[in-house]
């Protein structure tokens, strides 16, 4: 049975925080509506959709659509900040991605980003022949756990054909929501229930599908 294997992004393939916290504290630098951000706050963030994060980031700010707005302003900063410079893959990344695809994986990418994050990944580390589909919050309007059945959907593949890796508990429910299998990346931001199948580094994700 060929399997479909989607992944979270942030805290599971790649730490981005050295790349968008310079970028998003520019943004901040100029607005001065909130102290800058630390590498503890931005991790914080990390799983969250758009308007959750940007309510979240931007407390002080009175309305929905100001926090979003400001927020898109940190968010295009930072995409053109990774596209020149990358972020961080956790060590392993390629090699495993590698090992499921030349076993006849489906691999995809499924992120709570907005649009145009998983690209920038995608493109700066050429990595468009490992993934034939990817989805985000910011693409769709919808749910984490609803883009997850989306991408298997139009993909031909069942929920029991598939597996979700990530690294918080929002991705656990996600895939609970989605009924497909979870797979927790211990190494990245997020913890889950004790118990719950796990992986202390991505080399040791192709022995657990």
């Amino acid at each position: 049975m060929k399997k479909a294997i989607l992944f979270d992004l942030d805290g599971t393939l790649w730490d981005s925080g050295d790349t968008v916290l310079p970028a998003w504290n520019r943004v901040l630098a100029e607005v001065q509506v909130r102290p800058l951000l630390t590498k503890e706050e931005l991790d914080s963030f990390m799983g969250l959709g758009p308007q959750d994060l940007a309510d979240k980031f931007l407390p002080m700010l009175d309305s929905p659509e100001e926090r979003l707005a400001l927020f898109t302003r940190c968010f295009d900063a930072e995409v053109e900040a990774i596209r020149k410079n990358g972020a961080r893959l956790y060590d392993g990344v390629l090699e495993m991605l590698t090992a499921l695809k030349e076993r006849g994986c489906f691999l995809a990418v499924v992120s709570n980003c907005k649009d145009g994050y998983i690209q920038a990944f995608l493109d700066y580390y050429e990595l468009h022949h490992l993934f034939p589909d990817f989805e985000s919050a910011g693409a769709t309007g919808l749910t984490k756990g609803e883009n997850i059945a989306l991408v298997l959907s139009r993909n031909g593949f069942t929920t029991e054909e598939a597996l979700y890796v990530g690294d918080t508990i929002w991705d656990m429910e996600a895939s609970m929501k989605a009924g497909v299998d979870f797979l927790h990346a211990a190494y990245g931001f997020g913890s889950v229930p004790e118990g719950t199948p796990a992986v202390s580094c991505p080399r040791e994700i192709p022995a657990k599908v």
